[in-house]
């Protein structure tokens, strides 16, 4: 009798190899569940369309892998950033402006070193200006608007002189007190000439 047909009890185990299976024979109906491990991927086979939709999570990922080409722009903020991750190299030259600095914030810590006895005014352009330290028993003056103060020696004052005649040589703010006839006289101009006005 002819033999027109085989069943799987006329196969023996183990006796059908790759060279008895046609070419795009097998497809997914004939793979048997977790059959398909890593030995039996080839290398670069696996792309984007087979990864089954968030499938891809921090443990699939190996350290280092996310690169700056990697990440789409303005999509890190705040709530991404380790605490106190943000360092002196991490901020770019001119980044911090007064918006970003809190009232109040900077302490005398903070402030360039100067030197000691210097008062810290504004300039003609409103810009920060150090007035220089002046010298015992200066006092710091008013130079007018548009210029920063300074530490100047204050002038003469007035002499006061007690005598029954005029003192020679006066000058405008003077006082006399003539303690002839026990009365007080200051030194001014009548616009004329100079005199001594009793007050």
């Amino acid at each position: 009798m002819a033999l027109t047909q085989v069943t799987k009890s006329g196969i023996t185990a183990d006796a059908i190899d790759g060279t008895k299976i046609a070419d795009d024979a097998i497809n997914s109906e004939h793979l048997t569940d977790g059959s398909i491990d890593n030995a039996h991927i080839a290398d670069d086979q696996i792309n984007s369309e087979h990864y089954a939709a968030g499938s891809i999570d921090t443990a699939h990922i190996a350290a280092d892998q996310i690169t700056a080409a990697l990440i789409a722009d303005d999509v890190v903020n705040s709530e991404h950033y380790a605490a106190a991750s943000i360092d002196n190299e991490h901020l770019a030259d001119n980044a911090v402006d007064t918006a970003e600095i809190a009232d109040n914030a900077i302490t005398l810590a903070k402030m360039a070193g100067g030197t000691d006895g210097n008062i810290i005014s504004y300039d003609a352009s409103g810009d920060p200006v150090a007035i220089a330290t002046g010298s015992d028993g200066q006092v710091l003056t008013s130079t007018g608007a548009g210029s920063p103060p300074a530490f100047e020696t204050l002038s003469a004052g007035p002499t006061h002189t007690s005598a029954g005649s005029a003192p020679g040589s006066p000058a405008i703010g003077d006082f006399w007190h003539d303690t002839t006839n026990e009365k007080l006289y200051i030194r001014t101009n009548d616009g004329t000439s100079d005199i001594w006005m009793q007050i």
